[in-house]
């Protein structure tokens, strides 16, 4: 996935992030839990997803820089880096994708 996808994906994954947040004082504890737990999920997703827009980033203007004679400071992203947080957010949406979908008071889906 390029770094204009993944960055959309972390768009999108914020957005989710803010509207179960919207509606989290509707529900009591209890049946708060699963979306609490597709939160923490969908966070590390986010967390990692961000650290790799950052790092993208950063490599964009070391780059820039470098083309005008000021040479790179730090390499931003190594492959084992880049591996690691691909696979961080990865796992963490297999673990919100094998959540049961959350279901109203009568047992009916409502997503």
């Amino acid at each position: 996935m390029g770094t204009k996808k993944r960055h959309r994906l972390r768009l999108m994954n914020k957005k989710l992030c803010y509207s179960i947040e919207a509606f989290e004082d509707l529900f009591p504890d209890k049946k708060f839990s699963k979306q609490q737990t597709s939160l923490k999920y969908l966070r590390k997703a986010q967390k990692s997803l961000g650290q790799l827009n950052d790092d993208a980033n950063g490599h964009s203007l070391a780059t820039a820089l470098q083309g005008n004679g000021v040479p790179p400071p730090l390499e931003f992203l190594s492959a084992k880096r880049e591996k690691r947080l691909i696979r961080t957010a990865a796992a963490a949406y297999r673990k919100l994708a094998a959540l049961k979908p959350f279901r109203d008071l009568r047992g009916r889906q409502d997503y």
